[in-house]
């Protein structure tokens, strides 16, 4: 039996061989599932454009979110999938969002916009804080403020806070990325 302090380090050796391999698989898998998320997104991005119902595949990258914070990489992945074929099958059977009889006044699609893009760029630095272990909790409060805005029908403070979440995600990036 080899005891002492070669065999210690050989087993040490091991030990630390896992790890490093433990963290390169979960560094690959963070970087695939922001591929995908990446992927989704531009995919919903077009398809709501073209005017393509895309509710479903809306909804899954939704729910991709709360996996990838908690580092549950594998659900992010499988949701962010579920979302581009969403986008894939409301192509291929080119169902197109029915116009609502009601006319949408064009400042608020405007304003919804604006605000939707504020949260989606908001989002994407969330996700790089957080893959350097910077603490995003203060910038998901404020964007947790823009959806009350949007539910009680407040687009103007809904545009405000969208974009004070995002000139805060920039200037925590700003701040953290110097050091």
């Amino acid at each position: 039996m080899n005891e002492g302090p070669g065999g210690q380090r050989k087993v040490l050796g091991k030990g630390l061989g896992a790890l490093f391999d433990s963290s390169a698989r979960k560094r690959d898998k963070f970087n695939q599932a922001l591929e995908e998320l990446k992927k989704a997104r531009t995919m919903i991005e077009e398809a709501k454009e073209q005017g393509f119902q895309i509710t479903e595949a809306q909804e899954h990258f939704n729910l991709a979110e709360e996996p990838l914070r908690l580092k549950n990489y594998e659900k992010c992945i499988e949701h962010a999938k579920a979302a581009q074929e969403a986008v894939t099958l409301a192509k291929e059977n080119l169902f197109k969002e029915e116009e609502e009889e009601e006319e949408i006044p064009l400042m608020l699609a405007i304003d919804t916009s604006r605000a939707d893009k504020a949260i989606s760029d908001t989002r994407g630095i969330v996700i790089e804080l957080e893959e350097r272990g910077i603490e995003t909790q203060h910038i998901l409060m404020l964007l947790a403020q823009v959806q009350d805005a949007f539910e009680n029908g407040e687009y103007d403070r809904m545009d405000e806070l969208a974009d004070e979440a995002r000139s805060y995600a920039e200037f925590v990036r700003k701040i953290e990325y110097s050091r």
